[in-house]
């Protein structure tokens, strides 16, 4: 039965590369695409995760990837295991799911450590998301 299928980003290779390896460690198969894919590979591994007969449901991308030319409307939940500080960057590959032609529910969901720098960027990202709607959108968001 099809459950439902996940992309989750990471800053670092280090943590993509351990992500993998977590995953695949319980017997799900996954694909991973950072700066170090190459473009066809990248192509392949997308063609195979779009489709939903292939075994591959999981892709791990970096989130500098993720921001830059890569869609995938097909994901129904994005995972972002490490943030950086880039507002743009963040944006940007968080609207890697959201596309025209979507017809099913996407989540955005965000791991973070209580009282840690992921809380310190999370709240300064959402800062950021807020002085940009109050400014290009006109909408009553606080800045702060």
């Amino acid at each position: 039965e099809y459950i439902g299928s996940f992309k989750t980003k990471a800053e670092a290779q280090a943590e993509l590369d351990r992500i993998v390896q977590e995953i695949q460690a319980v017997g799900v198969e996954v694909g991973a695409i950072d700066g170090r894919t190459k473009g066809e590979d990248r192509e392949v591994l997308t063609q195979r995760y779009l489709d939903r007969g292939d075994p591959l449901r999981v892709l791990v991308v970096n989130i500098q990837t993720g921001a830059l030319g890569w869609d995938c409307p097909a994901m129904d939940v994005a995972i972002f295991h490490s943030n950086t500080w880039s507002w743009l960057d963040r944006a940007q590959a968080e609207e890697r799911g959201y596309r025209l032609g979507r017809t099913r529910p996407y989540m955005v969901v965000d791991l973070a450590i209580t009282d840690s720098i992921d809380e310190m960027i999370l709240d300064s990202l959402q800062k950021k998301q807020n002085l940009i709607d109050l400014l290009v959108r006109g909408n009553r968001a606080r800045a702060v």
